[in-house]
């Protein structure tokens, strides 16, 4: 097994371990007005190779309805080299997501698709970037999730990493983050607002107005 696999074998046990132990009864689903702040961590080193990559991205996402959110994630990539000058790499990514309908009683797992689009640089070039994703946040309390999601990156032109003999078209990009929501409406607020919205029952409607005319009478 390859260290890469050892390590995110290591974090997937680690993420589904917090999860189990956290979750509660909550009330998930996101709403409108909602702000999410995500953030993610990572360290990759390969055996026998020379080379070792820090991961670090986090994002701000708002709300502007309970389905869309609008955001812009920050990604930097630091290598560290032996016999060579280190290199970093960064991103600025605006991005927009549109969230379904959480799954479970409590909607505690709710999928998405998006995407995103903005620029990728260092010190040796800059170029653009655009691709979808995808992912599912599991929800461990009402306002903290776990998400793991996968992106594809396709760069403009090719793109010149510097400091390593890779130059890269795209990428496939799997990670797992750990988010935080806060604001919004207050969640029995809106549960209690949709509610509201059950579908039209005229047989009701029609006993309903048989006891008022019966009372009238």
């Amino acid at each position: 097994m390859s260290a890469a696999r050892a390590a995110m074998r290591t974090t997937l046990a680690v993420c589904l371990l917090a999860f189990a132990v956290a979750t509660g009864p909550v009330r998930a689903q996101p709403v409108e007005g909602d702000h999410e702040v995500l953030g993610g961590l990572g360290f990759f080193h390969r055996d026998g190779s020379d080379r070792g990559d820090l991961n670090v991205a986090a994002s701000y996402g708002y709300f502007v309805h309970r389905m869309v959110q609008l955001g812009i994630e920050q990604g930097l990539s630091y290598a560290f080299l032996d016999d060579q000058d280190d290199a970093w790499l960064a991103s600025t990514l605006p991005f927009v997501n549109v969230h379904f309908r959480g799954w479970g009683e409590r909607q505690t797992i709710v999928p998405f698709v998006g995407g995103v689009i903005g620029a990728v640089y260092n010190d040796d070039d800059a170029v653009g970037m655009l691709g979808p994703q995808a992912g599912i946040k599991f929800f461990a309390t009402d306002h903290v999730f776990i998400a793991p999601r996968y992106r594809y990156e396709w760069f403009w032109n090719d793109f010149d990493e510097g400091g390593t003999d890779d130059d890269s078209d795209g990428n496939h990009v799997a990670t797992i983050n750990i988010g935080f929501l806060f604001g919004g409406d207050d969640r029995d607020d809106y549960d209690d607002r949709n509610r509201d919205r059950r579908p039209y029952a005229p047989d009701a409607d029609v006993e309903g107005d048989r006891g008022d005319r019966n009372m009238r009478e």
